[in-house]
């Protein structure tokens, strides 16, 4: 694999320590055996170094970073000690309503579908079995519209069930619906949703631990939509503002880094975001885009590299 332009590595999940596996995840030494096998043919630099040369215009195409989404204990816990070990550092983007006690549903909806079932496709069975009493007709006629081979293109390593969820998550269901549905599954399997709240993402004092160790934390938005690009330019504006209020009240300074949530963004969004003062953004896949603002550079999912292993 080589990389045509400076590049971000892109990382999510992790299992080890207490931490299990999920949908996607990766342990600890997999994680440093990507880091390895990308630094054969390209050079991986420190997060501030990373940032520096790319705001003096000076990166070169062979220069990666290492990048973090959703505010993940599990990256703290297994990949913060791997960082360590190589003398490396990261971006950690950060949506900050957890951290001010509230709940989002995206991850605890994602720790029970990956933790409650035998398989993923378990959990869809039976999601689509919901979905099909309450949308009735509109379910049949938006699969019957819906194409596999052109939606989520950039996610190869969605199977076709992954791609079906979450088109009728995030193009069929209301809010409303799709929660009641998962809630009621929830309610099937006795799930606690206290207890994966204490497990799943990070705290205030560790997001400030990671600014004063030399990494670079930046803005997610602040309740991280699925699909932010949709939401009117006043609704996208309250997102990151309350991010980088929430930011600062904890860091100190306001970031001036992003990463799309869902790679979810347009022309409104990176106005926004530059009236907010950040100056370096991240997508979340490598597909070419005609604009190639300073707040789109290129990111490569961990799970498009594995294969290559």
């Amino acid at each position: 694999m080589r990389f045509e332009r400076p590049t971000g590595l892109m990382f999510h999940h992790f299992h080890g320590q207490d931490h299990p596996q999920t949908q996607g995840s990766i342990n600890g030494n997999t994680f440093e055996a990507i880091l390895e096998f990308i630094s054969r043919k390209h050079r991986i630099l420190k997060a501030k170094d990373w940032l520096d040369r790319a705001k003096a215009g000076s990166l070169e195409r062979n220069e990666v970073c290492v990048t973090f989404d959703d505010t993940l204990a599990c990256q703290y816990d297994v990949a913060l000690p791997v960082l360590e070990k190589h003398g490396l550092t990261g971006f950690w983007f950060v949506y900050s309503s957890i951290l001010e006690g509230g709940l989002e549903p995206l991850e605890i909806f994602r720790y029970f579908r990956t933790t409650c079932f035998d398989s993923i496709d378990e959990f869809y069975e039976r999601f689509f079995e919901l979905a099909h009493e309450l949308l009735s007709e509109a379910y049949h006629t938006s699969e019957h519209r819906f194409d596999h081979g052109s939606y989520l293109t950039h996610a190869t390593y969605y199977s076709r069930n992954d791609r079906w969820f979450r088109y009728l998550r995030d193009n069929v269901l209301t809010g409303e619906s799709y929660r009641s549905i998962v809630e009621l599954m929830m309610k099937e399997a006795r799930f606690s949703i206290d207890s994966a709240r204490e497990k799943l993402w990070l705290t205030a004092s560790q997001v400030k631990q990671l600014s004063h160790s030399d990494h670079v934390v930046g803005l997610h938005s602040h309740t991280h939509p699925t699909t932010l690009a949709e939401l009117p330019a006043a609704e996208q504006k309250t997102e990151y503002k309350r991010n980088s209020d929430s930011l600062n009240a904890i860091l100190g300074y306001r970031p001036d880094t992003v990463s799309h949530p869902c790679n979810s963004y347009n022309c409104e969004t990176l106005e926004i975001l530059k009236s907010l003062g950040v100056q370096i953004g991240f997508r979340a896949n490598r597909l070419s885009v005609a604009s190639r603002s300073e707040l789109e550079y290129a990111r490569e999912d961990h799970a498009n590299i594995l294969p290559l292993l």
